[in-house]
């Protein structure tokens, strides 16, 4: 990912930081006791959707991995240079995954460190109670594990390498295919753990920087 789109992301989440303090004042009326309410019922939600991806996650690598089960037969493809590009391409799709995988993480130390100022000047940091931590960790862990999926994708792949390179044929070289879904799931997983990691990272700043505002609730 380029510095440029960088930039971009971390004024995006600047903007979105100051258009909740905007929003927050708002709905400043709300009892403090429906916001709590609110706010422990997306912790409840974020820490489910979290035990459950990484539950049915960690349960397909287990079942069909090669590195963990050697009983599953992966067709073979002819290696050539348009197979070898096809590989390249999706390891560069998983590094860009990757690479916003960093992103989101620096978001969310972002909203980790952010300080918010009271009336009577007390600073407080924004993740200071349980729901938002709660959501946080969510956040923080589905995102880090998109990053070892991305680890555990590029190892699969080495893998099939060194299988190939065993009996190789220069008259015939073959591969196994990358596109098998016993492998092609880790990359699909990667994606599945990002893209949750990112609806969280938005209900933490949701309930962190709009539902229970500036003040300690």
């Amino acid at each position: 990912m380029s510095s440029k789109a960088v930039r971009l992301i971390t004024a995006w989440m600047s903007t979105l930081k100051a258009r909740a303090a905007a929003f927050n004042r708002s709905i400043a009326h709300v009892p403090i006791r429906i916001r709590l309410s609110l706010r422990t019922t997306l912790a409840v939600l974020s820490l489910l959707v979290f035990l459950l991806v990484v539950f049915y996650t960690v349960r397909r690598y287990k079942n069909t991995s090669q590195y963990f089960n050697s009983t599953i037969v992966i067709a073979g493809a002819p290696f050539n240079e348009l197979t070898n590009g096809s590989i390249q391409s999706r390891l560069d799709l998983s590094t860009n995954l990757f690479q916003v995988g960093l992103v989101v993480i620096a978001g969310l130390s972002g909203l980790l460190i952010t300080k918010d100022i009271a009336k009577d000047g007390a600073a407080n940091f924004a993740l200071s109670k349980p729901p938002e931590i709660i959501m946080f960790a969510c956040a923080f862990l589905l995102v880090l594990f998109s990053l070892v999926l991305h680890y555990w994708y590029v190892h699969e792949i080495s893998y099939i390498y060194d299988l190939a390179s065993r009996h190789y044929k220069a008259a015939n070289p073959f591969i196994p295919d990358v596109t098998d879904e016993n492998i092609e799931f880790l990359s699909d997983y990667q994606f599945r753990c990002l893209v949750a990691g990112i609806v969280l990272t938005f209900i933490t700043f949701f309930s962190a920087l709009i539902i229970k505002g500036g003040r300690p609730k």
